[in-house]
């Protein structure tokens, strides 16, 4: 589990707390500098996104954001796949390659573009956990205005 310390390094302000993970596992990983995989870290106040990020046709590029939590317009669970090696072979193998190749992508929208992960490792209940701790948060911030 990360500890205080360590989020005191990577939030932006102290009074920031920490609220939900998504690649709970990989966040060791981060934290030493190993990039091959996303992470995003939901404060009360921000999105912190490190890590591999992918467009929408499936190429993957290192990227660091902070996204504000009242900035957010939306989030996407995506699943990116290549039809094609299905029309090209007919047996198992092909089958093999198109559930190795196919991307599921986490999206997080907001006003300017957004931040997508490769989500293929991250358990569904994972991810609509991240989701809804997300909406939550943004919930508890309108009611205060």
């Amino acid at each position: 589990m990360i500890t205080n310390e360590q989020l005191n390094k990577i939030f932006v302000t102290q009074n920031e707390q920490f609220v939900s993970v998504l690649g709970q596992s990989y966040v060791a990983s981060i934290l030493q500098g190993d990039v091959s995989s996303g992470v995003l870290l939901l404060s009360n106040e921000r999105v912190y996104q490190k890590g591999r990020v992918f467009n929408l046709f499936g190429q993957s590029f290192y990227s660091e954001s902070i996204i504000n939590v009242a900035d957010i317009t939306g989030t996407r669970y995506v699943q990116l796949s290549n039809p094609r090696l299905l029309i090209l072979f007919f047996l198992i193998i092909p089958l093999i390659l198109y559930f190795i190749f196919r991307k599921r992508l986490f999206i997080i929208e907001y006003p300017g573009g957004y931040v997508a992960v490769k989500a293929s490792w991250y358990e569904p209940r994972e991810i609509r956990e991240f989701q809804k701790a997300i909406y939550k948060l943004q919930d508890s911030r309108q009611a205060y205005r």
